[in-house]
């Protein structure tokens, strides 16, 4: 690749501009064009069929501005087939990164809107000055994918330009004006005897400093009373270059070349004269003849041949001829990932196993797996796994639950495929019910109840209110056996109990009764031998307490006969 010039500098180490020239291979709206180097008449040529871009949806495009000015470029990428954000960078020339450069004057904005699923990338330049002029380009990378794209700004004046002559342009007064420049020789013009403009000779400076080294320069401006070195330096940075004629090449290698990943691609260029030495570089690193590289020879074309290209050809290729050398880039891009075999909805009931298949088109393709539009997590400890067997790709759940229902997709670059998958609980079976019970207060409570599927767990109740697990009740649950437990019934443990199955309609019910005997308590009368003296003509009132339950019947009696 050509190396980026230095900065033009005076004779006393003065830097000319603080702008970098650089002559690059670089890429203009996804088309490929060779800098400044390139004669501007061959970059407005049409170009036929050029390459598509792989990324962007937007590109960036050359603009105008002038000085003080602001200006935005914008540049977009559709993230709809892609798993994360992609990266990108801004540059000025070749090699300057402007990551780096943000501040007061540059800003760079990302913004993502998720309805139409857009990436949105944004330079910002603010209050322009002169020297930010020049070619720029954005990169978009995302895993083994890659776009670029250059574009132009053109900085100009506010006000209008004239057209003077150039040592005028380039003199200042020597009576020290606000408005001279910022470089001032006119006192080294002091002693010097003055002399008409219209005595001048008719020189044409600029065919001079053309031919003249750098170091000369300051010399000239002395020699012909031009005092704006930096000015003049600025001018000589815009005269157009002349391309040196190729000695050694006939025709050189296209600025660039694209291949689909898998294919084959031939690079060739003529020589001038056949007989010189010539040598094909990848990335600075010889390549020798393989099934890989093939050289060809036909009359004074040298071709070189690249088979089932991938990303690891994706590089910098030079040929050298002699001492000339030329160079070019090679983008490889990667075909879409379609898909052969579409998923198949699913309906199955709970416990059972869940295998989704899918085919594509190319083996060990990146594929992304989503639950209702939301993308499925593969740790260790999620309950999804994934496989990949060739062009076969696999998501499988082991035991299914009723929360696995939904509909699920597979995302690859060229398509999506999505089934639904429908988890159902398994028939209920009861192969023993509930048993109304009659139990003595004080004596043990037991319920069992027997159910398929065994797994199932479910829930007591009674009354209508959830029974928890205590020191009192004891709730078991093993296999198809379902058990609530009391040590030690009471009269609160009579009522109605209810087992409900999870996740099942259906319930199993029963009526519990806790019987306690009646009795009468007595001790509390304190009547001595139970026997209750009166005076005749008084009026009597026994209260007796008793207990019992359900609630007892009372009888009084008097002697053998019934009292009413």
């Amino acid at each position: 690749m050509p190396e980026p010039t230095k900065k033009d500098e005076t004779p006393n180490g003065q830097p000319e501009d603080d702008r970098v020239s650089i002559t690059a291979f670089e890429r203009k709206d996804s088309v490929w064009s060779l800098g400044e180097s390139q004669a501007p008449e061959e970059l407005d040529k049409p170009i036929d069929n050029p390459p598509q871009s792989t990324l962007l949806l937007e590109m960036p495009k050359s603009g105008t501005v002038v000085v003080g000015g602001d200006i935005t470029f914008v540049a977009k990428v559709e993230a709809k087939d892609l798993l994360r954000k992609p990266t990108i960078k801004w540059f000025k020339g070749k090699w300057m990164d402007l990551a780096s450069k943000t501040g007061k004057h540059l800003q760079l904005k990302e913004t993502f809107d998720r309805v139409t699923k857009m990436h949105t990338f944004e330079m910002h330049i603010i209050k322009a000055k002169e020297n930010y002029a020049g070619n720029y380009r954005c990169e978009v990378t995302y895993k083994d994918k890659f776009d670029s794209c250059s574009f132009d700004l053109e900085v100009k004046e506010a006000g209008p330009s004239q057209s003077i002559d150039i040592r005028s342009a380039f003199k200042r007064s020597s009576e020290g004006q606000e408005d001279a420049g910022e470089l001032d020789f006119s006192a080294l013009l002091k002693h010097r005897e003055h002399k008409a403009q219209d005595d001048a000779p008719e020189v044409d400076v600029w065919e001079i400093l053309k031919n003249a080294r750098p170091d000369q320069y300051e010399k000239i401006a002395f020699e012909y009373g031009i005092t704006d070195l930096r000015g003049l330096l600025r001018r000589m940075k815009k005269i157009p270059k002349e391309e040196k004629k190729s000695e050694a090449f006939a025709k050189k290698l296209e600025p660039a070349y694209q291949v689909d990943k898998g294919g084959k691609i031939r690079l060739m260029v003529d020589l001038a004269d056949p007989t010189v030495d010539l040598k094909w570089y990848k990335n600075g690193q010889e390549i020798r003849p393989s099934p890989k590289y093939i050289f060809e020879h036909k009359g004074t074309q040298r071709i070189l041949v690249i088979n089932n290209c991938g990303p690891n050809d994706d590089a910098a290729y030079s040929v050298s001829a002699g001492e000339e050398k030329c160079s070019t880039e090679l983008l490889v891009k990667e075909l879409p990932v379609k898909i052969v075999k579409e998923l198949e909805a699913v309906k199955t009931t709970v416990n059972e196993r869940i295998e989704l298949e899918c085919e594509v088109t190319e083996e060990g393709a990146a594929v992304k797996w989503m639950k209702n539009g939301v993308e499925i997590s593969t740790g260790v400890r999620s309950r999804y796994r994934v496989k990949c067997e060739g062009t076969k790709h696999f998501l499988v759940i082991d035991d299914a639950s009723l929360e696995d229902t939904g509909t699920y997709s597979i995302m690859a670059s060229g398509g999506t495929s999505e089934a639904h998958i429908q988890v159902d609980l398994k028939p209920l079976k009861i192969h023993q019910d509930l048993q109304d019970m009659k139990v003595l207060l004080g004596q043990p409570l037991k319920l069992h109840c027997e159910i398929f599927p065994g797994n199932v767990p479910g829930r007591w109740y009674r009354n209508g209110q959830l029974i928890q697990a205590n020191d009192r009740i004891n709730i078991l649950h093993k296999n198809r056996d379902h058990e609530l437990s009391v040590e030690t019934s009471s009269l609160h443990d009579a009522g109605d109990y209810t087992f409900v199955p999870d996740g099942y309609s259906q319930s199993l019910s029963a009526k519990i009764q806790v019987i306690d005997p009646p009795k009468l308590h007595l001790e509390s009368l304190n009547f001595p031998d139970n026997t209750v003296t009166i005076i005749a003509g008084n009026k009597l009132r026994l209260e007796i307490p008793m207990s019992g339950e359900p609630v007892p019947r009372v009888v009084w009696m008097k002697g053998e006969r019934v009292s009413i």
